[in-house]
């Protein structure tokens, strides 16, 4: 099957596999600061236990869209899209 015919949760659940993005569960991040927000998820400064790391960490909000699909394939067309940018003023993406 390709990229194109796969669901927007399966192409996310792809590259989480691939580690193109991580993915913590919520106990893994602390000192959470809303720093933006958008048409489906809130941002956050944040710190990984683990490793102390800041991120900025982005949580979806389901009941942004009425349909899921469209939400996950918004959200992947974003971390595809972030992946080619490079500016002093925009943050990397971080992953293993």
């Amino acid at each position: 099957m390709s990229q194109s015919q796969l669901s927007g949760r399966e192409r996310l659940d792809k590259i989480i596999e691939e580690g193109s993005i991580e993915c913590y569960p919520e106990s893994e991040v602390t000192d959470r600061q809303i720093i933006g927000h958008g048409g489906f998820a809130l941002v956050y400064r944040a710190k990984l236990k683990r490793s102390g790391t800041v991120v900025a960490v982005k949580k979806l909000s389901p009941d942004a869209y009425i349909d899921e699909e469209e939400l996950y394939k918004k959200f992947v067309k974003e971390v595809i899209v972030c992946f080619g940018l490079e500016h002093r003023l925009l943050c990397s993406m971080v992953s293993n």
